[in-house]
């Protein structure tokens, strides 16, 4: 299939508006998109989870995977279709251990959004004038007192035939709960899933495949032990059918426009069939790097923002080529005089000398000889102003030796501005600073690029025209 075959569709505007927002969406995460390749894990914690909202059972389980494996995508899929069978019948409580960094702000966080849900309840069904009872009081140990009261209270309302709300704890990170003192919040929770005091699924998020090791002996005596372990895509193709999913256009959400969706879909599949292409070139490249699905999107969603009325494959490089130019730019700002001055006498030796590697000591004579035309000249622009003294206080210009500016040079090394094109390039018995001296290296910016950084008013800036 060649490109050509969509030369001459049109899609409309609004069409086409409709279809970039919806893939966007799913690219960007604010919609969830569809699940793929998880229908084992999936039918698992389902089943868990069924039991809790049905039977009343108390259930813990672990989800443990590396990140961009799927992990919070499954736990939201298997919430979203339980709500849709037993809609009122349970609420989710969520909780992170990048906001919640202690168990007295997660506590206060799980009676807030239980106290949301009772006041619904409240409103809808008890429409009077006093304010509802909430369970979040002043002391951190009366709110964990009301909140396990009112767990306790499920017995009672089960006897006396009441409608029990079953309550579903998501905790992500679940490796950063582990690390708040004595694990007070974990132990409560486990401790009442597993004693059926309540309906209550304590369900963990996290990327630690030692999580469970980090709990205390107490704590880990009452987890259930269940673990799901999530895997990346174990091949191109199965990657490809995760990344495709957020990339194509639901049928169901726009069956109005299904002849343009489905042209849409067909340029996707193109762009991966194309395998000469940037788009397909992105993709491996991940895969066989990280093989993290948010990475890809990253890198693509430039291209896809620009569709018009399909993505091209020259707009795919964009990111990658602004990406290099805005962590060039900082690293540049961030760099001492000295560092400065090096990486721009080692650009001006590679175009003067029509070279690409050069070493330390080809670079130190260029900044050598620089520098000093420099102080010479700042001298004789000060002592033309000026002749009330002839001291050259505050006229010249600072000189650095060989070995500080060795130091430098190491530091740019380390930030990759300098790569080693590796190889010997010395003796064995020579010194490592001799050896330092002479490394082949090659400058990673060039000196228009150095120049357009610094801007017009640096005092370097002279530094960049031979």
């Amino acid at each position: 299939m060649s490109s050509d075959i969509f030369n001459g569709v049109t899609v409309s505007k609004r069409v086409l508006k409709r279809v970039l927002s919806h893939v966007t969406a799913k690219l960007t995460g604010r919609q969830s998109c569809q699940l793929c390749l998880l229908d084992e894990e999936y039918s698992k914690l389902y089943q868990l989870l069924q039991q809790t909202i049905e039977e009343g059972e108390g259930n813990s389980c672990l989800l443990v995977g590396p990140k961009s494996s799927g992990k919070t995508l499954l736990v939201s899929t298997v919430v979203e279709s339980l709500r849709k069978k037993y809609s009122g019948q349970f609420i989710t409580v969520k909780l992170s251990g990048h906001a919640q960094t202690d168990d007295r702000i997660a506590l206060r966080e799980i009676t807030r959004q239980i106290d949301l849900h009772l006041q619904n309840i409240y409103t809808t069904n008890e429409p009077v004038q006093t304010e509802p009872t909430t369970l979040q009081k002043r002391s951190m140990s009366e709110t964990l007192q009301s909140l396990l009261k009112i767990f306790s209270q499920y017995e009672d309302d089960e006897e006396n035939n009441k409608e029990i709300v079953s309550v579903i704890f998501i905790l992500e990170e679940f490796d950063k709960f582990a690390q708040h003192g004595r694990q007070t919040l974990l132990y409560n929770l486990f401790d009442i899933a597993q004693s059926s005091k309540a309906p209550i699924a304590v369900i963990g998020v996290t990327a630690k495949i030692n999580a469970r090791d980090m709990l205390e002996k107490r704590v880990r005596s009452r987890f259930s032990q269940r673990i799901h372990q999530l895997e990346r895509a174990s091949s191109l193709e199965n990657f490809w059918i995760i990344c495709k999913s957020s990339l194509t256009v639901d049928a169901a959400e726009f069956i109005s426009e299904y002849v343009n969706n489905k042209i849409w879909n067909q340029y996707i599949e193109w762009l991966y069939s194309d395998k000469q292409g940037n788009f397909y070139r992105i993709l491996e490249q991940v895969f066989y790097t990280t093989k993290d699905v948010r990475e890809f999107f990253n890198k693509i969603l430039l291209g896809m923002i620009m569709s018009n009325p399909f993505p091209k494959q020259a707009n795919f490089l964009l990111y990658e080529r602004e990406k290099s130019i805005a962590d060039t730019q900082g690293f540049i700002e961030g760099l001492s005089e000295l560092e400065l001055s090096l990486i721009i006498c080692a650009a001006r030796v590679q175009i003067k000398l029509e070279i690409e590697s050069l070493n330390f000591n080809l670079v130190y004579e260029e900044y050598f000889q620089v520098a000093s035309q420099f102080k010479q000249e700042r001298i004789a622009n000060m002592s033309s102003l000026s002749r009330m003294s002839n001291s050259g206080m505050g006229a010249g210009y600072r000189i650095w030796s060989r070995d500080i500016a060795r130091a430098g040079w190491e530091r740019l090394e380390s930030m990759n501005l300098l790569i080693g094109l590796g190889g010997s390039t010395g003796n064995r018995g020579m010194g490592a600073n001799a050896r330092d001296e002479i490394k082949m290296m090659k400058v990673d910016v060039g000196l228009m690029e150095i120049a357009k950084i610094m801007g017009s008013r640096h005092p370097l800036k002279q530094w960049t025209r031979l």
